[in-house]
């Protein structure tokens, strides 16, 4: 798994983005074609996760995502994928969940960057940390 997440409650202000950066298996995994590895599952209700704009190798799953075990209710999870790139990027063979979304408009996503979602440009700056503020591209 990449991400395993979950919340309380659904009006949480709170979820895992990844924005711009390369999912690669370690070298460890990067022939290992039986190993089955997903963009995420869900640990609780209420997961939200959002992965934009970065690239996804091979070694993804063609599902992307999975349920914590069979009780998991996928009616409650908010999984994203936007503008991803790599041979793991393909969306055509992902889960059907309802609340699984494959979105394209970055209007949509705008409230995810690093400017909107955690205020980074009043606070990273002091550490010297290298951040896009927002979409990398749009």
């Amino acid at each position: 798994m990449i991400t395993a997440n979950g919340r309380y409650k659904s009006d949480s202000n709170t979820a895992i983005v990844i924005h711009n950066c390369s999912i690669v298996p370690t070298p460890d995994l990067r022939n290992q074609s039986d190993v089955k590895t997903y963009l995420g599952r869900s640990w609780k209700k209420f997961f939200l996760t959002i992965i934009m704009q970065s690239y996804l190798d091979t070694f993804i799953d063609r599902e992307g995502w999975m349920k914590f075990d069979e009780s998991s209710d996928v009616t409650t999870l908010h999984y994203v994928e936007f503008w991803n790139s790599g041979l793991g990027s393909s969306t055509s063979g992902r889960v059907k969940w309802p609340g699984y979304h494959v979105l394209n408009n970055p209007k949509d996503v705008q409230n995810f960057t690093v400017e909107k979602f955690i205020n980074g440009s009043e606070w990273l700056p002091k550490f010297d940390i290298p951040y896009s503020s927002g979409l990398v591209r749009t």
